[in-house]
């Protein structure tokens, strides 16, 4: 039987939090509300600041790593939209989670582009920041999560966002990842069985990882690995159901 778990040594993982706004005042206002945040929920946490988006940039470019980042859209030497968009695409890093601040509550599609987990209109209190680090954490701990297979007789674990989908292959379940391919002895039915989110059944032989997914029809989906997989007719109408819950979950962020 394979299982998946996640990490959740709560308190004992360090979260790393970067804190980019021109506004002073609003840093010490932020940092000290994470700081609550850190005390209420025993989460051990550090906290950078940055009064300048090209600061920051230049940082998280040398290769400086945060969970979580509070970040200004309106910068005084630059755009926060930008250079989230930057750290998506340039460095590609899609798993830091972005919390956008701003003076205003209209912004465009280049809000969405990024992938923020939330958006904060100013002035800022300790409930709005509670909230946005409660949901952004969430997040994390679902990129932690692990799927864990035997191997003969010993145990292995996958990261699910390294896994494109599992496949049935006569006896065994193919696990296609991102460094390459991984059989176990098992049934795709087991994998259905424990309803891991994320995942979706598009056909008696194949359940895929909706995040890796890259574009999809009535008949068949196309992975980010540009594998092309087919749905089953019987399967067609929950499928769609199912992608879209998720297109329609993770497009709203505020």
């Amino acid at each position: 039987m394979v299982k998946y778990a996640h990490n959740n040594c709560r308190g004992t993982i360090m979260i790393r939090i970067a804190i980019c706004d021109d506004d002073l005042l609003i840093c010490s206002q932020l940092k000290e509300y994470l700081k609550a945040v850190s005390t209420n929920r025993n989460i051990k946490m550090s906290t950078d600041i940055y009064n300048s988006g090209e600061e920051f940039y230049s940082s998280v470019e040398k290769g400086l790593k945060y969970d979580i980042v509070f970040l200004d859209i309106e910068l005084g030497d630059s755009k926060g939209t930008e250079i989230a968009c930057d750290i998506r695409n340039t460095l590609g890093n899609p798993f830091t989670k972005i919390i956008f601040i701003s003076s205003s509550n209209e912004y465009g599609p280049e809000v969405v582009d990024s992938s923020p987990v939330k958006y904060l209109v100013k002035p800022l209190n300790f409930d709005m920041v509670e909230e946005a680090y409660k949901i952004a954490k969430q997040a994390i701990d679902e990129d932690r999560k692990i799927f864990i297979y035997n191997d003969g007789t010993t145990k292995k674990s996958l990261l699910y966002r390294e896994i494109y989908y599992f496949e049935a292959s006569d006896k065994k379940v193919k696990i296609v990842t991102k460094k390459g391919d991984v059989f176990f002895y098992g049934k795709i039915s087991e994998i259905v069985e424990q309803d891991i989110s994320g995942f979706i059944s598009i056909h008696r032989s194949y359940v895929i990882n909706y995040f890796m997914l890259k574009d999809w029809s009535p008949v068949e989906v196309v992975m980010e690995n540009d594998d092309k997989l087919p749905i089953s007719k019987a399967k067609k109408e929950q499928v769609e159901e199912e992608i879209m819950n998720y297109v329609e979950s993770y497009a709203t962020y505020c």
